[in-house]
């Protein structure tokens, strides 16, 4: 500008360059959709990179998972120290635009994937001094409770499970809702004693371990079975389980599973709510029979995989991009060759694609959701002459649904997106990829629905993933890719993950299927979906002269149960004596008159072992005071900007002039459906018999 120049150059914020637009006094069109997918030319959709690094997306999930848990048993435990920060920090470097996407080189996702192991490192050693305060009393003799943990469960993988005769399974369940589930450990015999302390004994069933599991290379054990038990789980609470091997008999409450090979003319498997058909002659199933309903469902289930585009008109398949080389994906069952396994907890159907693909399809007793677990790869590369051929793996479901061309998928875990097959919006890019141009990301879950039939198919995956509705009453999740070329769009190397021998990345994971009624599927959306996110955490210890009984084996850390619409999104410690509340409404605009309704909470005695003396509401970052908090308000073309919502909550502290009626008292706050509201809480100890459960009004429903 000295020079004559009329740019004037500074560094800046979103922040600040909100308020410049605020300031410019223009009015602004109003858009309710997310601009995806995108695409920089006709041919270049980037929708890959929703798939891309399969194994590195469900390693960053299930941290985000263990942190949440963390940080609350530091509060709920009482642990006055402790590294929660590494962890932390690790998976917020995650978030960054070419982490979690898996569009970096493969050195920096392992850098990445390091960083996070150390923080989840430093959080096992928080949760271990948690249980210590936790379980044992001041009258136990002195022991330092060390902990551990079994990382590769997923692939029925734990030292302790497999060779110790008697150990103790400790789970925790990081969410606000007690939790009724499945546990499933790798044993080394066939007989085993389950009690949930202080003694109730529970029936066991051993199953075998799915031949090619056995065969990923990540899988350092001999197990070849596993032992599934159910576990009761209070909220934000632990359950303590002995497990005890029997030497030289098979008691009644372990039951090894029954193997059948392509038993019967009608083989199917059920668990007191589906019934599912095997088409024997395909080996694929046929149909799903609501047993609630009685109502027949034909349905259909396969793994496919599309050729990547290598030539050099367009861009090829890459990292981000997605560019099939055909629309019509290679089914694989062309000779799937399938067993059943049946017993009192669990049924599974063991399919066998081809030698790189394979699928167990269980049903556990009485529980709401099919679980499709797969193992896909290593992705065959290279032909007999030595050329590579990219392939992108993707799992087709079909079921007999009218669905008008509509689908639709979540924003984040917490919008739903409605989505038009082959919709043409403003910024859209002429379609001539009409299978990459439909795909979408899938964070917590993809349904069809049909209004008429009252019906709606759900699927739920365990990680990140790309997927599309190509066809009325299907749903497409792409579950791996291994490629080729570069899409030239700053990775600057394929994407071709070798995994740990060098022959090629396995990929392990899972779908949850709920198929029935529209009002029962909204219910069990949320529910569902943080069951993935949340998931149960189990550590070990071995029975030892140390550590022969557990004195308080089922804790909870809340002091009064919260209604099933309400989710506690983060509890985390700041400071010796405040904490980060924060408390979600899960279900606005559903059909459930009861889900739906605001709900009034007292903080004041919400967890058991403090008691509130202080609450200050903040933004939802934690960063500011509510009450100083001014939100911009932008003019549209269609209107002026709404009024600021009314705020329903203020600072309260207890014993003040302010705290004059029994809500202030309490600490009565409303959240109302899709609101998060986050608070700043003070806390003191309860004394020990102050330790009850909450018998005033605690919790109410308003209409």
């Amino acid at each position: 500008q000295v020079n004559g120049s009329r740019v004037h150059v500074l560094y800046s914020t979103p922040s600040c360059y909100l308020k410049a637009l605020l300031d410019s006094d223009m009015r602004w069109p109003e858009y309710d959709d997310d601009f995806f997918p995108y695409a920089d030319r006709a041919d270049a959709y980037w929708t890959g990179y929703f798939t891309s690094r399969p194994n590195f997306k469900f390693f960053a999930r299930q941290a985000n998972g263990f942190l949440a848990a963390c940080k609350q048993l530091k509060v709920i435990g009482n642990v006055t120290d402790g590294d929660v920060e590494t962890l932390s920090k690790a998976l917020g470097v995650l978030q960054h635009h070419d982490a979690i996407s898996g569009t970096e080189k493969q050195h920096v996702v392992e850098d990445y994937a390091y960083m996070t192991y150390l923080g989840i490192k430093q959080c096992e050693n928080i949760t271990s001094r948690a249980y210590q305060n936790l379980l044992f009393t001041d009258s136990y003799p002195a022991f330092d409770l060390n902990l551990e943990f079994c990382h590769f469960l997923n692939l029925s993988s734990c030292y302790i499970t497999e060779t110790s005769d008697e150990f103790f399974v400790f789970v925790y369940n990081p969410t606000s809702s007690a939790v009724r589930s499945y546990a499933r450990l790798p044993v080394s015999s066939s007989g085993y004693e389950v009690k949930e302390l202080p003694g109730q004994t529970l029936r066991a069933q051993v199953v075998p371990i799915a031949s090619h599991v056995k065969r990923i290379p990540e899988r350092r054990t001999t197990a070849q079975k596993e032992l599934v038990f159910p576990v009761s789980l209070p909220p934000l609470g632990t359950t303590t389980y002995q497990v005890r091997k029997y030497q030289d008999f098979l008691p009644k409450d372990s039951e090894d599973s029954a193997v059948f090979v392509e038993e019967g003319e009608t083989p199917a498997i059920d668990n007191g709510k589906y019934r599912l058909f095997v088409d024997p002659v395909t080996g694929l199933l046929n149909r799903i029979l609501l047993l609630n309903t009685g109502m027949g469902i034909p349905f259909r289930q396969s793994f496919y995989y599309y050729l990547a585009y290598e030539g050099v008109q367009e861009k090829p398949s890459g990292a981000y991009a997605f560019n099939p080389a055909s629309e019509d994906p290679i089914d694989l069952a062309r000779n799937v060759n399938y067993s059943i396994v049946k017993g009192p907890l669990v049924q599974e159907i063991h399919q066998h694609f081809t030698p790189w693909v394979t699928q167990v399809i269980r049903l556990y007793k009485n529980e709401d959701v099919i679980e499709f677990d797969w193992v896909v790869g290593p992705i065959p590369f290279y032909d007999s002459r030595g050329f590579g051929t990219g392939k992108e793996v993707v799992s087709i479901f079909q079921a007999a649904m009218d669905t008008d061309s509509k689908f639709y998928t979540d924003s984040n875990g917490r919008q739903t997106m409605t989505r038009i097959r082959n919709v043409y919006r403003p910024w859209t890019k002429n379609i001539t990829e009409p299978t990459s141009s439909n795909y979408y990301p899938v964070v917590s879950w993809i349904y069809l629905k049909n209004e008429t039939e009252d019906l709606q198919l759900t699927v739920f995956p365990d990680r990140s993933q790309g997927g599309t509705s190509l066809r009325d009453g299907q749903i497409e999740l792409m579950i791996h890719r291994r490629l080729q070329y570069d899409d030239g769009f700053g990775v600057e190397e394929p994407l071709n993950e070798l995994g740990i021998d060098s022959k090629g990345l396995i990929a392990k994971g899972k779908h949850l299927v709920y198929l029935g009624t529209i009002a029962d599927s909204e219910r069990l959306l949320r529910t569902v979906s943080n069951r993935l996110v949340y998931a149960p955490m189990y550590s070990f210890s071995a029975k030892s002269r140390s550590l022969l009984d557990v004195p308080l084996p089922r804790v909870s850390g809340l002091d009064m149960t919260l209604p099933p619409n309400i989710h506690l999104l983060t509890l985390e410690p700041v400071g010796t004596d405040r904490l980060i509340l924060r408390l979600e409404h899960q279900y606005p605009g559903v059909r459930d008159e009861t889900l739906r309704q605001p709900v009034v909470i007292s903080l004041k005695h919400l967890l058991k072992s403090f008691t509130i003396t202080n609450v200050e509401e903040t933004v939802l970052s934690a960063h500011q005071y509510l009450k100083d908090s001014h939100p911009f308000r932008f003019e549209t073309f269609d209107s002026v900007s709404a009024a600021e919502p009314a705020t329903n909550f203020t600072s309260y502290d207890d014993g003040g002039e302010t705290s004059t009626t029994s809500d202030d008292r309490l600490f009565t706050v409303t959240i109302h459906p899709g609101e998060i509201r986050t608070f700043l809480l003070t806390y003191i100890p309860r004394r020990v018999d102050e330790q009850e459960n909450c018998q005033g009004p605690c919790v109410t429903m308003p209409l």
